[in-house]
């Protein structure tokens, strides 16, 4: 069960309950597309959470804007195609690039924003998060110049340790936007999946979206 959990996307949002003032959740606009453009953002999960439920929202408003997109995969475990479909995406429009490591993935990054054409670049880093700032900082211009979306998805999952110092599998301070995902049972067939800002240059950290999903067919 543990490896279907990991393996998968929660697909077809449910309609959650009302917030209660313990789970807050944030408007639309702070996890959108045009919120994102020209950030280099960083989506943190760790094994209970599924890197695609936040993300296949992005994806799908990029596709129905009609702005091409990118993943990046570096590692195992890449996502299900029927996941994609179920969330609205077309995988047909989005190419997938294999990478070693993460230089590699960030290098292939680099030349996507580079051409101007992509306005979203996913890049699954999984725990290949050292990344020399340098590489980081170009990437920011890149992104910045051309108005578009680099999402960094890393594991495990990015809290701050005491001294304000990144934690392992954080990008560091150069991150515009960085936020964590969890995700716990609501129901039978039925996950809430939360996402916390712990940094927000624009917005300011600590604002939470929280949404419940239906999981696949073969969970629920």
């Amino acid at each position: 069960m543990q490896h279907a959990l990991d393996s998968s996307a929660l697909i077809a949002p449910a309609s959650p309950p009302p917030p209660t003032s313990q789970t807050p959740t944030t408007p639309v606009h702070h996890w959108s597309l045009d919120e994102l453009a020209g950030r280099i953002c960083e989506l943190g999960f760790d094994g209970h959470t599924q890197r695609l439920s936040f993300t296949t929202g992005l994806l799908r408003e990029a596709q129905e804007q009609g702005q091409p997109t990118a993943w990046i995969h570096t590692g195992e475990g890449l996502f299900h195609v029927p996941d994609l479909v179920a969330g609205g995406i077309d995988p047909g429009a989005l190419p997938v690039i294999r990478a070693p490591h993460g230089i590699a993935a960030a290098r292939a990054a680099d030349h996507l924003l580079r051409s101007g054409a992509f306005g979203l670049v996913v890049v699954d880093l999984g725990t290949h998060c050292d990344l020399p700032p340098g590489m980081q900082s170009r990437l920011a211009g890149l992104a910045r110049h051309h108005q578009s979306t680099l999402l960094f998805l890393t594991r495990p999952a990015a809290h701050g340790r005491p001294g304000g110092k990144p934690a392992v599998g954080s990008l560091g301070a150069l991150i515009s936007l960085r936020a964590h995902g969890t995700m716990q049972i609501e129901r039978p067939g039925y996950f809430r999946c939360a996402l916390t800002a712990t940094r927000d240059k624009k917005h300011g950290p600590g604002w939470t979206r929280e949404e419940v999903r239906r999981g696949p067919a073969g969970l629920c």
